[in-house]
């Protein structure tokens, strides 16, 4: 069962896949909804590798998930798209593999396609979590295995979920923007954004404060007020949390919350699920084996490191695997 669960992961991984995000980027009046991703390599794992053990600098997780994306996603209109699927299936026997530079392009009804970068930070945190989830997918196969503690009796406990599931059951179709009455005063608020959590960040440098932070989010999601309100209007604690509970309705995988059952005691409770700390601490913990494989094929095949983290990773799990066949193969002749 296991091995073929591994090998359905690395025929997934075999080819570059595309992914739809709901909302997606608004540009000049047509939305950008179409992520294409290239194959993963080894030099991506060692990216977020080389991120994590610079000590000095302590990079959010968000700012990690952004230079990740980046690396391996590229966007197109929904005119390119069309296109490319035309093209794909006249040419389906084609195995080019090259990527898409992310830098701005013209496409062919004259619309000016934004870099990777300002669209990566001005889709939702939810869209952000999207595409993520769909890279561990890629990566590891659609089962996650969570473990947390029950928050009443202390006891350790486990539960798998389905990516295509959770996506599915969140429903996930963020709006562009809503509307909320708060003390006799109509809000009109989107999304939170990458780019509202960078400048909330930044201005976080400069105060110990974690509400300015938060404070900051919450006014940059207020597009208008109706009747108008003041530049330095206070938000109280409940408007803040009224108004973030809003948010979270908006976009919810911004937020994921599970409702667990304690197996040992049968409490009741609700556990946060934050994509971008499972997904790199799920990552980080393969490191030795992300080490283990790079050696053990420099040391049979005599490649260097540049030629092994170049090959997709699936190719390069593939090679282990026969490594390993083979050498138990000799094992069993010499036995005999």
């Amino acid at each position: 069962m296991q091995k073929q669960q591994q090998q359905q992961t690395f025929d997934i991984l075999s080819a570059s896949s595309s992914v739809v995000i709901p909302r997606g980027f608004q540009n000049n009046g047509s939305w950008i909804k179409h992520a294409k991703f290239r194959q993963i390599t080894g030099y991506d794992e060692q990216f977020l590798f080389d991120i994590e053990n610079n000590k000095i600098d302590k990079t959010p997780n968000f700012v990690k998930t952004i230079a990740l994306l980046e690396r391996i996603v590229t966007f197109e209109s929904h005119y390119e798209n069309e296109i490319r699927m035309i093209t794909d299936t006249i040419t389906s026997t084609s195995t080019s593999t090259s990527n898409t530079p992310s830098t701005t392009t013209n496409n062919n009804d004259n619309t000016i396609i934004p870099s990777t970068i300002t669209i990566l930070k001005n889709i939702t945190i939810g869209e952000r979590n999207l595409l993520l989830l769909f890279f561990r997918k890629l990566l590891m196969g659609d089962k996650i295995q969570c473990f947390v503690s029950c928050t009443d009796c202390g006891k350790d406990m486990s539960f798998e979920i389905s990516i295509d599931f959770l996506l599915q059951e969140k429903k996930f179709k963020p709006q562009v923007e809503c509307t909320i009455r708060i003390d006799n005063i109509t809000f009109n608020i989107r999304p939170i954004t990458t780019a509202d959590e960078e400048t909330a960040s930044l201005m976080q440098q400069n105060s110990s404060l974690l509400s300015t932070k938060v404070e900051h989010i919450i006014r940059n999601c207020i597009i208008s007020s109706s009747p108008s309100i003041p530049s330095d209007y206070t938000l109280s604690d409940d408007f803040i949390n009224i108004i973030s509970s809003k948010l979270s309705e908006i976009d919810p995988l911004a937020d994921i919350v599970f409702d667990l059952e304690c197996p040992h005691c049968q409490y009741v409770f609700k556990s946060h699920f934050i994509v971008d700390d499972f997904v790199f601490q799920e990552l980080y913990s393969r490191c030795a084996q992300f080490e283990g494989e790079v050696h053990w094929l420099a040391f049979n095949y005599h490649w260097s490191e540049e030629a092994i983290l170049s090959l997709p990773i699936n190719k390069r799990k593939r090679y282990v695997e026969l490594i390993n066949r083979t050498l138990n193969q000799d094992v069993g002749k010499m036995a005999d």
